[in-house]
């Protein structure tokens, strides 16, 4: 289904997750593909056979970027002891790798990367290497098109490897999450994740401040005007309904995917095809992002109702 320039489907098979994504027309010879691999309980991260279908549909080379987090580690999945924290990053870095390696294992994540000949970039690496563009090079493509970053110092986050795939179609491939101080974390957010700080706080994480949101802006204007972008949520297997990490629900089969060019209008149809009030996502997080990007409101009447059922977020 469509509705504006959003698309929507209940899916359950290859030939219909295809089918949709063909109707989303991405086009290129290269895809850098953002996946949303938070921590490795169920439903928290973009799993093998979703992962595994977009790679049979685009055809051309494939790219996985994503950053290291303190959340993606066996320790944390095991006991919920938290191990890094902003005090010990550079500390922890080959504690980080190592997890990171076994996250890839755990999940069967590795044999589909195998399989497929993807290379996979963590952002933090390229980071810590130094292996960044010049920040000028950034901030002057990024102003040519939206108003400059509030952390001007993201500018420089940017690696090399990325920068040299400038004419990649980005596909943002996030899975649909409900959180109590987010509301959903959806396809606009998950580009924060390539902040390359495992903790990403409390300079960029701080929701009292709002803080979140305007480095949630700066991570879409930085990549919007690096790269073509489409947007998709998906919760065909796995979706999390609950108010936090700690007190997620997991939601099999909810078999729903959203797509489109404009991450705002894909989030705010995603909220209301689980009953959930988008106002509720630009209040909490995405006001900021809905004034530089806009957004297609009036289409969000025309949305059937009860189309997929209902997420909570609140309790």
């Amino acid at each position: 289904m469509k509705i504006g320039k959003v698309y929507f489907e209940k899916i359950k098979t290859f030939e219909e997750f295809k089918e949709f994504i063909e109707k989303l027309d991405i086009s290129g010879d290269t895809f850098i593909i953002k996946l949303n691999w938070v921590e490795p309980s169920k439903g928290q991260y973009t799993e093998p056979k979703p992962l595994q279908w977009l790679f049979e549909c685009l055809k051309g080379k494939k790219i996985i970027i994503e950053s290291h987090t303190a959340w993606r580690n066996k320790c944390l999945l095991e006991t919920g002891e938290m191990i890094v924290n902003e005090n010990n990053v550079d500390e922890k870095k080959d504690y980080l790798r190592e997890n990171d390696a076994w996250f890839l294992e755990f999940t069967g994540l590795k044999k589909v990367l195998d399989k497929y000949n993807v290379k996979y970039i963590n952002i933090t690496e390229e980071v810590w290497k130094g292996e960044t563009v010049d920040p000028g090079i950034i901030q002057k493509i990024v102003e040519e098109k939206f108003p400059p970053t509030n952390h001007k110092e993201l500018y420089g986050i940017i690696p090399k490897k990325i920068f040299g795939l400038r004419n990649a179609v980005l596909v943002d491939f996030a899975k649909i999450k409900t959180d109590v101080d987010c509301v959903m974390t959806l396809s606009t957010k998950n580009l924060f994740g390539l902040i390359p700080d495992p903790k990403r706080s409390p300079r960029y994480h701080d929701h009292e401040k709002k803080i979140l949101s305007y480095a949630i802006l700066d991570m879409n204007k930085i990549y919007c005007a690096l790269f073509k972008c489409v947007f998709i949520n998906e919760g065909i297997f796995t979706a999390i309904d609950g108010p936090s990490p700690e007190q997620a629900r997991l939601k099999e089969n909810l078999n729903l995917i959203v797509g489109g060019n404009n991450a705002l209008d894909v989030d705010l149809v995603t909220a209301k095809l689980v009953g959930i009030d988008p106002n509720d996502i630009s209040d909490k997080l995405l006001h900021p992002v809905e004034k530089v990007f806009g957004s297609d409101k009036g289409v969000l009447s025309k949305i059937p109702q009860n189309f997929v059922g209902k997420l909570n977020y609140k309790e």
